[in-house]
């Protein structure tokens, strides 16, 4: 998870629920609202969890994990 426009919005990306192999959802809390909503969808082979993440403008960017 990382903060987006000054703590406006929280990007959660990935992971790893019990039983299953790493994720690749994107979802975005809109957080005056307390709204989620679902990010644009990635291509499976980039599912990540353990990674390491951060928003840079309008970037959000993951690296490594497995």
């Amino acid at each position: 998870m990382a903060p987006a426009y000054d703590g406006a919005k929280m990007v959660l990306f990935g992971g790893n629920p019990p039983g299953e192999d790493s994720i690749g959802t994107l979802y975005i809390l809109d957080v005056p609202t307390m709204t989620w909503s679902q990010g644009p969808s990635i291509d499976p082979s980039q599912n990540r969890s353990q990674m390491a993440c951060t928003v840079n403008g309008d970037n959000f960017i993951a690296w490594g994990g497995m």
